[in-house]
């Protein structure tokens, strides 16, 4: 079986690392699939000589190996494809590679279609709708993180459809950077001046991108309210300089790093919180439980929003400490002492802490591991290539 992820190989974010990157690195390595990662196509031209009309299609030179082709998301490179217009291209690759008789897999992680306006890809999405709609339409199959994704894309157009959790390589999440000279300058600085965590202190860790700035917002003045209340609590955010700019209370922040050492830094911060903060939208309750599970492996127990997808995989009190989500019913006074509540449990109550991760630990392990659910993806594509 041979699988053709049209993704860019040199990419960093977390989506091409757990829906691309792992599943062919694991794919491969365990001699279920081969596997090749392409973003490079050639659009080619043709004049008809009678009516001088202009066609254009794709060099399918590097389809012809490929038994299953994976579209992801948008597929938003155009940097990539010369001066050709995104939509042209993906509706001709669709074209080509149904041509050549290949199965097409659409690989969706988000809900495009219910991008909030705060979102900074908002208005791509809004532009990219056209498009996505017509790979779904073409597609042979659908893979998602999620069974409450899958049943959302299928009111647009019923299609097998398998849910392929987000997994994690465990094994990384077990030691710290192995090279500090590897890992860029201000890195460095950053986990130097945080150094090693001290007796005592209970150390609270977020980490996300701009798109979820509201969901932060809507916890920052319990975390505000929690740095003065329990002096022996460190707060240390994992994001970039415009999310942190957020905080205005004191704290350390630990630069964005690469997908590829993101386990071991988190881990390497020595975290007994991290916080899963989500509004309860749409939007939201299309996403995968990952940052959850990230954390859960670091070592950390969670304080989690009781919204979907974290109340679908989480266990309150069990496996996740949950907390009031911002919703049409709640008020932002209603979160705030939601998450007061749940931060002066976990920074009291070490024990709660540790049975905590002990049970999420244990679901990551069988549910989330990607050495496991490797057999998941190749049977998916077996199926879709049989079907």
């Amino acid at each position: 079986m041979n699988i053709l992820y049209i993704a860019d190989p040199k990419a960093a974010d977390g989506c091409y690392y757990y829906r691309n990157f792992l599943p062919a690195l694991y794919l491969k390595a365990s001699k279920l699939a081969d596997v090749f990662v392409n973003n490079k196509f050639q659009v080619k031209k043709d004049i008809d000589k009678k009516t001088g009309v202009e066609h254009k299609y794709i060099d399918v030179t590097s389809l012809v190996w490929a038994d299953i082709v994976i579209l992801s998301r948008y597929y938003y490179n155009p940097g990539y494809i010369g001066s050709e217009d995104q939509d042209t291209f993906l509706k001709l690759l669709v074209e080509a590679t149904k041509a050549a008789g290949k199965k097409i897999v659409y690989e969706v992680d988000d809900d495009l279609f219910n991008v909030p306006t705060d979102n900074p890809v908002s208005e791509h999405a809004i532009k990219a709708r056209e498009v996505v709609l017509h790979i779904m339409e073409y597609c042979d199959a659908y893979t998602v993180t999620t069974e409450r994704l899958g049943a959302y894309l299928n009111t647009f157009f019923k299609k097998p459809t398998y849910a392929l959790p987000n997994s994690l390589e465990l094994f990384k999440f077990q030691a710290e950077p192995e090279n500090m000279q590897g890992l860029g300058k201000e890195l460095r600085v950053a986990l130097k001046v945080l150094g090693p965590k001290k007796e005592g202190i209970v150390r609270i860790g977020w980490a996300g991108g701009r798109t979820h700035q509201l969901d932060l917002l809507s916890i920052m003045p319990a975390l505000k309210w929690a740095k003065k209340e329990f002096p022996n609590i460190e707060i240390v955010t994992l994001c970039n300089k415009e999310m942190d700019n957020l905080f205005e209370f004191p704290h350390k922040n630990i630069p964005v790093v690469l997908s590829t050492i993101y386990p071991e830094i988190l881990t390497s911060l020595n975290l007994d919180i991290g916080l899963c903060p989500l509004l309860e939208r749409d939007f939201n309750k299309h996403k995968s439980p990952v940052k959850w599970e990230e954390y859960t492996a670091a070592g950390a127990s969670v304080i989690y929003s009781d919204t979907p997808p974290y109340s679908d995989f989480i266990t309150a009190g069990k496996t996740g400490y949950s907390a009031i989500p911002l919703a049409s019913d709640t008020t932002k006074e209603d979160v705030v002492e939601s998450w007061k509540i749940a931060l002066r449990v976990l920074i009291e109550t070490p024990d709660m802490r540790k049975k905590l991760t002990k049970n999420a630990s244990r679901v990551v392990g069988q549910k989330f591991n990607m050495e496991l659910n490797v057999l998941g993806w190749a049977r998916a594509y077996q199926n879709i290539l049989n079907q």
